[in-house]
């Protein structure tokens, strides 16, 4: 049976770091650089989850800023299989700057997937079950390191579907280190914007 691979982004092919950020419990703190970034980029925010608006803004001031997101896990393990077997990368990632550093980190890599499945605030397994019926003669490996998806994925029971547990490649950060480093980012491309 021929092989395919499924890569999950964050955690898996690149670093937890913005998966964390994410995870982050709202503040009310945060509120003020959230806001000013958002009029920064005059994008209207109001509605959306604070954590949601934190991912979005912080990918954006990220990329204003050109900071590359760092290896993960598994990245050479892709590397080294690309060429053998055709692969997938599916992530939680949306918006255009969150997609946008996606392809930049791969290009960097030199790894051009087959297609990159940017599934946001839906579940993973139902990108899992539309490549199942795609593919239904290969055996799918699904590389992911979260437990909530992991528990998800593995509950499909379908025989062609392989989940692999990753385990994730990062320091520990706690909270307040991280509120910092996210605030300090969100600043300087609030600066950077001001500048420009």
């Amino acid at each position: 049976m021929a092989v395919l691979h499924v890569y999950d982004f964050d955690g898996v092919l690149a670093d937890s770091l913005d998966d964390l950020i994410y995870r982050l419990p709202a503040l009310e703190e945060e509120e003020v650089v959230l806001a000013k970034l958002s009029n920064a980029l005059s994008w209207d925010l109001d509605g959306m989850d604070q954590s949601s608006q934190r991912i979005l803004l912080f990918q954006a001031a990220a990329t204003i800023l050109n900071i590359p997101i760092e290896p993960g896990p598994l990245l050479e393990h892709c590397r080294a299989s690309a060429g053998m077997t055709p692969w997938f990368v599916l992530t939680a990632r949306t918006g255009w700057h969150g997609t946008g550093r996606v392809r930049a980190f791969l290009e960097m890599h030199d790894l051009q997937p087959l297609e990159i499945f940017s599934v946001g605030r839906v579940r993973k397994n139902d990108q899992l079950l539309h490549l199942h019926e795609e593919f239904p003669n290969h055996r799918i490996v699904y590389f992911k390191d979260s437990r909530r998806h992991l528990s998800d994925a593995s509950s499909l029971e379908i025989a062609n579907i392989e989940v692999v547990p990753v385990d994730r490649k990062e320091a520990p950060q706690d909270a307040e280190a991280l509120y910092a480093y996210t605030r300090d980012v969100m600043e300087r491309a609030i600066g950077a914007i001001s500048e420009g």
